[in-house]
């Protein structure tokens, strides 16, 4: 496990490191360029951002990946970073929660831009929100599925369960299921839509381009997960939810789609300790 976390971190390196040279070629380009020679394409804002928003992204990014920098610099792989009572895990929803609340403000109302427009909040209806969101979940799980399986060839068959996941499995306490599942089903879509889709997709696809951008920040959706046996599958699931935003312009459908994936996960894993 060791050896895979220490994979997992080198790729997040590799990852950061891809975007920050891409992002210096492609501020160095758009310099030299003439009006309108690199396009932004799809339905997803990234005009209205900026430098700054650039600067902040990579604070953010760091902060995401210092987790697992420090367990590999502390060499172990089995710290849990996840709740294993449920005080824990109320505590780290509340934060998790706080932390989409403030990139959400910061990137638009703190910043002058209406976040209804920014993140298309308003584009679609209810219905077609959820149409998306199966449609979406139908086209991942089996592409997931090819994923896992090129995976195993590469480096076996591994467990690909979280912490956070063996906790909700393991665990008999009525009240953290709760917390647990109301935490993957609700509270780490929102969170994590804000942060991979909502804000750093846009703000990298400014700067960069839309292909760069959406592999990019769904290999960092998979890399900061801190497992290397789910990578695979987490970065198509990502790659798909990106794309989804892209063709819809509205938030709600990566969010709602997120949101079944997991939710339908648990309810698996339930069953299973049940059945």
């Amino acid at each position: 496990m060791k050896v895979l976390l220490i994979i997992v971190c080198n790729l997040a390196v590799i990852c950061v490191g891809t975007m920050a040279f891409r992002l210096v070629v492609s501020r160095w380009m758009r310099r030299g360029a003439t009006t309108g020679r690199l396009s932004l394409p799809g339905k997803v804002e990234a005009k209205p951002y900026d430098l700054i928003d650039l600067g902040v992204a990579g604070v953010l990014i760091s902060y995401l990946l210092l987790p697992l920098i420090a367990a590999t610099a502390q060499k172990t792989a089995d710290k849990d970073f996840t709740a294993g009572n449920v005080n824990t895990a109320i505590a780290i929803a509340l934060f998790s929660l706080l932390l989409g609340i403030c990139v959400f403000l910061f990137a638009s109302l703190l910043r002058g831009r209406n976040p209804v427009s920014l993140f298309g909040l308003s584009r679609l209806s209810p219905i077609m929100i959820l149409l998306w969101a199966v449609a979406s979940i139908l086209v991942a799980y089996p592409l997931m599925s090819g994923g896992v399986y090129l995976l195993e060839l590469v480096i076996g068959k591994e467990e690909q369960l979280q912490e956070v996941v063996r906790t909700l499995i393991g665990t008999d306490n009525s009240t953290l299921k709760t917390v647990l599942a109301i935490t993957a089903i609700i509270v780490a879509p929102l969170v994590e839509e804000i942060i991979f889709r909502g804000y750093l997709y846009p703000v990298i696809k400014r700067y960069s381009g839309c292909l760069f951008s959406a592999i990019m920040t769904s290999l960092l959706f998979a890399v900061v997960h801190g497992n290397l046996p789910a990578m695979m599958p987490l970065f198509i699931l990502a790659l798909i939810l990106t794309i989804a935003y892209e063709l819809t312009g509205c938030l709600w459908v990566p969010i709602a789609a997120h949101s079944l994936f997991n939710a339908i996960n648990v309810s698996y894993m339930l069953n299973i300790q049940n059945g």
